[in-house]
Order: C-alpha cells, then structure tokens, then sequence
C-alpha cells in the first residue's frame, strides 16, 4: 500500500495522459481480439467443417460480449479514479512539502466528507467507495477502513525514559520503511520455569493450570517407612467447632530453647473428628521455671478434644500459683496438681450439660528450670497419667523416663485417666544436662519412639538440635503405616554452655 501511493505522489497532475494511457490500452486489446477471434473461426472451418464454425462463432461472440462488459465498465472508474488522483495530488502541491499531520497521499482518512478538506471535497463532492478505490489498482480486495497510518505514539519503560520504538498497532517495525505495514502478533506467555531470553525449560504441550492440582495433596510430612492409605485421603471438617489441626510454638527462657507442635493424625482427619491432644506452655511469673503440659484425649470420649484443653490449661496453672507462692518444684503437692485438673474438668463437663466420662483424658507435666547452677545439672519435675510420656536425649540416645508403656493384648486400653483417678498419676525428679534435651509427648510420638532403633535414630537426627519451627511441625506429623492418633510433643534443648 505505503510503494504505491509513493509512486503516485512522484508524478504531477495528468489527467489527460492518463486518458490517452488507455485508449492505448484499449487498441491493444481490440487487436488481440481480432486474432483470437481470426484464428478460432479459420481452426474451426478447416478442422470440422461447417460445425467447426458455428462453434468458433460461439466462442468468439462470448469473447467480444466479454470485451464489451470490460470497455463498458472501465472507462468510467477510470475516469473517476483520475479526478480522485488529480485532487490528491492537487492537495499536496497545495500544502506544500512542511505540511504536517499527511501520510504518502498527501491526506488524511478524517478529512474525507462534505466540507471536511480540500480540493474537490469542499465542492461537496463525496469520497469514492472502498472497493472502488482499490480496484483501480487491480487487486479487487476491500481494504481495511482506515487505509493511512495515524502518527506513530512513542513507548516508555516503567521509569519513564523512551524505548525509541513505536507504540502505534500498525507501525512497521525498523528497516522495514519500504515494505507493508503489518500488526505485531502478539508474543507468547513464557511458561513459568522457563528464562525469558533464552527459552530454556519450557515443557512440551500447554501450560499447567495452577489450581489443577490434587485435592488430597499433603506436601511435607516426611515418611518414616511405609505411609497408610489414611495419609493419602482428605482433611475432613468436623461438623462442630473444634481445635485447630495444626498448631506450633517456639519460645526461649533463660537457657532453654523450645519448639512444641500438635497435629491431627490420618485416623481423625480421614473421619471429620477433632483434633482429641492438646498442649499448653507457661511460665512463673520471676521466669524461673518453664512449666509444659500435654493431653491426649480418649477415642472413645464424645467430647475429650475439650477435656484435653481443660487438662492442660489446668495444669499449668495449678504448677504456676504453687511456684508463685514460693513452693519448690520437687516440694509440689503432687496429687493436689492433676486432682485440680480434675475438678477443672468436672466443672466443664457439668456447664456444657455432660458427664465425666464425656471429657476423659490422659496427660503429662514438665517443670525445667530457665538456668542451672554452674558445673550442675537442671532437676527437672515430671508428673505423667497413663500412656503421656516425657523422653530425655542425650548422646543421640532416647531415654523414657515416665509414662506407660504400650503391652498387653489391648495396648490401647488404659486403667488410669482424667478425671477419674488422679490420685494415679506417678512424679519422677531427673537431671538434665547442658547440650540434652526432653521431649513431653503424648502416644502419637511416644509410640513412634517405644517402636525400634529406625525411629529413634531417626529422631535423634532431626532433633539433635532445635530446627526451624516450621520442619518441626513437619516432624511431628510424621507418617508411619498402622500410626494413626494425634501427634503432640513438647522437646526443650538445654543450649546454655556447661561450666566447669
């Protein structure tokens, strides 16, 4: 489009050249017909006769009746095209060669209409139809509407300084003056992992759709051998309010380090239950003493995911008033700790219309001194009911120091719970050393570590030292087949540095 209309800016007005252009096209074209028509009628007659030239005649009449529609139509689009050309050209010799706001024709599409530009337009005399344009230049295409290209509009990058590039949709990219305009295709979407300048990792076929992803996908709980089909299903709702399914703390008091997690386990989270453990972590109010408590609640207790938040909400704060009012750890009334637990959880069931057998738990209780006399070890007050567990290690080594362990033909069963038989709880005073550490747990890690040497080392390594809150709650939600209760463990790393 841009070559041709040069061409005709180049010439000046002729109108009547033009018009004596084609009368030399018309002579030519009736002398070609004369043969053509001479040669078919001769052919004709010489080859079949009589019926050769009737048949020639038909064919030559169908040429000349086609000559004369071509002569017919021509000269009038021709002459109109001229006019059209003569006032282009009449226009631009008019503004001048500094004229501004033209495109290569010398006008602009705007100015087309009555009393919209110059020239014959201002006579009142109309734009020529599109097809019609065109067609004076043998294409028999109907051009786009917009046959000029509007001023180019300048690209920016982000800070405001120019690209030098073009932001008009139409403009010819560079060292391309001389050829057509074409509309940039749009570039594609790199796909996500893929360098934008070189192309590189870009996966055959379609780009992966975010949310397509599986609905019982759950990243990051390690393996420790086998994982239970429970593992894979999904993470029901419960249908009444209920603890979170994850929880995770990380605190520091004194020279103790702590991380503390609970999580849902594959047999509860499978069946839309509750998480039934819970934890609790305090303080006395000089900072002396770290205080940690954890519960599991019993299976078969229609509501023991409270009865464990009670238990130990209870439990740390009957530790923490005795330690307030100046009682020693290893001087604790020891049945007066889990027997107001007890009455705590009493109290809760009979507000919420329950018995006591709705609420029943087991659990377990820590006091471990913020710092320890220099060249000693920390005594450290453990009370536990039932099959809650408190572990030190030491030396990559796993030591179980109260609870019950897992026997019997019903390993699941336990005698001695909340809130029916505190008075069975059992109290032990161990040391721990600079560098050891102690993990408060309830079955769901306990039994992982009463299982074997792969566990235990397994443990040991990951816990040899405090991890980031984040792996540790990852830890606690191990999988392991035939494992399918809470996890809740408390672990404090004695980090201060041993003095001789």
């Amino acid at each position: 489009m841009s070559g041709r209309r040069g061409q005709h800016r180049a010439l000046p007005p002729a109108g009547p050249a033009r018009r004596a252009r084609r009368t030399g096209r018309l002579g030519r074209l009736a002398l070609t017909l004369t043969i053509v028509f001479t040669a078919l009628l001769s052919g004709g007659t010489l080859m079949f006769g009589a019926s050769g030239f009737a048949g020639a005649l038909v064919v030559g009449g169908a040429l000349v009746t086609a000559a004369w529609h071509r002569l017919a139509r021509t000269p009038g689009e021709e002459v109109r095209n001229a006019h059209a050309d003569d006032a282009a050209t009449a226009g631009a010799d008019a503004a001048g060669p500094g004229a501004g706001g033209r495109n290569m024709s010398g006008r602009n599409m705007s100015d087309r209409g009555a009393g919209g530009g110059s020239g014959p337009y201002e006579q009142g005399r109309s734009p020529l139809p599109a097809q019609e344009a065109d067609r004076s230049g043998g294409t028999g295409r109907t051009p786009s509407r917009d046959l000029v290209l509007r001023a180019p509009r300048p690209e920016f990058r982000p800070d405001g300084s120019s690209t030098g590039g073009s932001a008009h949709p139409e403009a010819e990219g560079p060292g391309s003056a001389s050829g057509p305009a074409r509309r940039p295709e749009p570039a594609p979407r790199p796909h996500p992992g893929t360098s934008p300048d070189t192309g590189i990792g870009a996966p055959a076929g379609p780009e992966p759709v975010p949310h397509e992803r599986p609905r019982t996908e759950i990243e990051g709980f390690p393996v420790l051998a086998t994982p239970s089909r429970a593992f894979h299903a999904s993470w029901l709702l419960p249908e009444q309010p209920a603890p979170h399914g994850l929880v995770a703390d990380r605190a520091e008091l004194g020279g103790l380090v702590l991380r503390a997690a609970s999580v849902i386990g594959p047999g509860h989270r499978a069946l839309a239950r509750p998480r039934q453990d819970a934890y609790r972590i305090g303080r006395d109010r000089s900072g002396d003493h770290l205080i940690v408590a954890v519960a599991d609640g019993m299976s078969d207790s229609p509501h023991s995911d409270i009865g464990a938040q009670v238990a130990v909400s209870a439990l740390v704060g009957a530790v923490r008033e005795a330690l307030d009012s100046g009682t020693d750890p290893e001087s604790l009334a020891r049945v007066q700790v889990f027997l107001a637990a007890a009455k705590q959880m009493y109290a809760a069931a009979d507000a919420r219309g329950w018995t006591a057998d709705d609420v029943r738990a087991v659990a377990a209780v820590a006091v471990i001194p913020a710092a320890a006399e220099p060249g000693t070890a920390r005594r450290v007050w453990l009370g536990a009911i039932a099959d809650a567990t408190a572990w030190r290690l030491e030396k990559g080594a796993w030591d179980r120091l109260i609870g019950d362990g897992k026997s019997g033909y019903d390993p699941s069963s336990v005698s001695s719970f909340l809130p029916h038989t505190p008075d069975l709880a059992t109290y032990e005073t161990v040391e721990l050393r600079s560098g050891s550490a102690l993990a408060v747990t309830t079955d769901g890690v306990g039994d992982a570590l009463e299982s074997g040497p792969t566990a235990r080392e397994w443990f040991a390594d990951r816990w040899a030292g405090p991890p980031e809150v984040g792996r540790f709650l990852m830890d606690v939600g191990f999988e392991q087949v035939q494992m399918q209760d809470d996890r809740t463990a408390v672990v404090v790393w004695c980090a201060d540095e041993e003095t001789a």
